[in-house]
């Protein structure tokens, strides 16, 4: 689990880091988990004192961050590099904190808040969102957590895994925020089909096209003509299918600056089946936090830092480099 700390902005002054418990590399390295938990609570809330000329709290942004991380944490030597400590710099904390939302007075969910019915549910969705995301749920977050859940019918996650779940309530509540009533209505539509359990063709007869399926960034497939390559999760393409929605893959080209074609072809079929389990998710994120090594969220945003997420699950599969002639899926 996370020991993100949702206290408001950051004190400079007396923030202190968690010394290591003894001489061990796990140890050592278990300093550049509390980085990145500081540069990401530092972007989230801000840091006291850092504010515009109107004095209101500023977004930090990588260099006054790494600033901070360099005056905080102990600095890099041979010795301690040897036992496994680094310390961040700027292109680190910019992939750390690249797509955070400024929010300083954002706070989590008060389970006292939350009918009792719905607690449970709630807490199970909050305990992912802090093991993947670094955070619990929100406020708003856990009031949107029960529309769709009510929707869903499904607490345990038995057929639409609660990874799944999160990610449809992560998206409302971001059309919500952007008062995107558009997107809002994609939903309701989603919803009264109710795909995941009713036929997809029905669905279907009620969508003009791929731009009237809900768009989920948490599972966001990408590439583009100057890498021809990309890197996709069996993890991804099962939440889609159990949630009754196409995979997309998306053709950019960046030197036209235009979209060249979109595919629902799927990579895995049958080998993604079971691969979206929010257990094991969890279980995989406490083993490496363990170990000291970055969630394998974590690690599918270094690799991938415009998209907010990738579930990296059992492995990624790399496509083969695709030819200027050829359109890949």
């Amino acid at each position: 689990m996370s020991t993100f700390e949702f206290s408001g902005p950051v004190d400079p002054n007396t923030w202190k880091f968690h010394p290591p418990m003894d001489e061990s590399p796990e140890a050592w390295r278990s300093l550049w988990r509390q980085q990145k938990e500081l540069a990401q609570h530092c972007r989230r809330y801000g840091i006291k004192g850092h504010k515009r000329p109107d004095g209101s709290l500023k977004q930090p942004g990588r260099t006054t961050i790494a600033r901070l991380i360099e005056k905080k944490f102990p600095k890099e030597t041979q010795e301690n590099a040897w036992k496994g400590y680094h310390l961040a710099g700027e292109s680190t904390v910019d992939k750390w904190t690249r797509g955070i939302d400024f929010v300083p007075d954002e706070e989590a969910y008060s389970q006292s808040d939350i009918p009792r019915q719905w607690r449970s549910y709630v807490a199970r969705l909050s305990m992912i969102s802090e093991s993947c995301w670094g955070r619990p749920l929100t406020s708003k977050e856990a009031e949107t957590a029960q529309y769709a859940g009510s929707e869903f019918q499904d607490r345990l996650g038995t057929q639409v895994d609660l990874l799944a779940q999160l990610a449809v309530v992560r998206a409302i509540v971001r059309a919500e925020q952007r008062d995107d009533t558009v997107e809002l209505e994609r939903f309701e539509v989603y919803f009264a089909c109710a795909p995941w359990v009713m036929s997809r063709d029905i669905y279907s007869s009620r969508l003009d096209g791929l731009d009237d399926v809900i768009f989920l960034p948490d599972f966001l497939l990408a590439l583009n003509s100057q890498a021809g390559w990309k890197h996709v999760s069996p993890v991804c393409e099962d939440a889609l299918r159990q949630l009754g929605l196409p995979q997309i893959g998306f053709w950019f080209d960046i030197s036209a600056g235009r979209l060249v074609k979109t595919n629902t072809d799927p990579h895995y079929g049958n080998e993604a089946y079971g691969r979206c389990s929010w257990e094991k998710v969890l279980e995989s994120n406490s083993v490496n936090t363990a170990g000291n090594t970055d969630s394998i969220i974590s690690e599918a945003l270094d690799k991938h830092p415009f998209l907010e997420g990738w579930f990296k699950g059992a492995g990624w599969k790399e496509l083969e480099r695709i030819d200027e002639e050829k359109i890949n899926d």
